[in-house]
Order: C-alpha cells, then structure tokens, then sequence
C-alpha cells in the first residue's frame, strides 16, 4: 500500500500501524522539478552503478 500526501509524523505512524509501507508527501520532501529529480536521484544512481 502506497500514500500520498503524508505531512506529518502522526500521519505517518498511523499509516504504519495500519499496513502501509511506502509513502510521499513533505513529510519526506517537498515537490521537485524534472531537473532537480535528476540531479538528486538519477546521476546519484548512475554513478552507484558504474
């Protein structure tokens, strides 16, 4: 189970507790660009697996 939206810690324990194991939302981290994405994640991951 996936959630969307999740901004706070209580959201997210109670979640949790109920099953769920995977969330999004500014709990986590606020909205990125397509580029921001990029530089975060992708290059990030790339350069793991080289």
């Amino acid at each position: 189970m996936i959630a969307e939206g999740v901004e706070t810690k209580a959201q997210f324990d109670f979640l949790k507790s109920h099953g769920c194991d995977q969330v999004q939302g500014y709990l986590l981290a606020g909205p990125l660009s397509a580029d921001q994405f990029e530089r975060n994640h992708v290059l990030r991951l790339r350069a793991a697996g080289s």
